[in-house]
């Protein structure tokens, strides 16, 4: 498979994560009648396949060249700069 169909993968991929890990955090989170020992084990169980999915798809499990890695890594220290400098002005 082709790096760009990959990446739309995997974005496709985070986007409906993101919003199945709400949908399995109502029951296990919301005020009031709590539901039943089932439905939150149930829920929880789909919460912890969906975070997994989420995790793999920011940071799978493949080799990738080691450009790509250094350049991820330099805008993670960029942006913790940033927002490190931010904090403290």
């Amino acid at each position: 498979m082709d790096r760009n169909r990959r990446q739309t993968q995997s974005a496709n991929g985070i986007a409906y994560g993101s919003t199945y890990l709400a949908m399995f955090a109502i029951p296990l989170l919301a005020p009031g009648e709590k539901p039943s020992l089932l439905l939150r084990a149930a829920a929880l169980s789909g919460f912890a396949m969906t975070l997994l999915n989420v995790v793999l798809a920011v940071f799978p499990i493949y080799r990738r060249p080691q450009t790509v890695l250094g350049l991820n890594l330099a805008g993670a220290l960029f942006y913790w700069r940033a927002s490190n400098t931010r904090k403290a002005g």
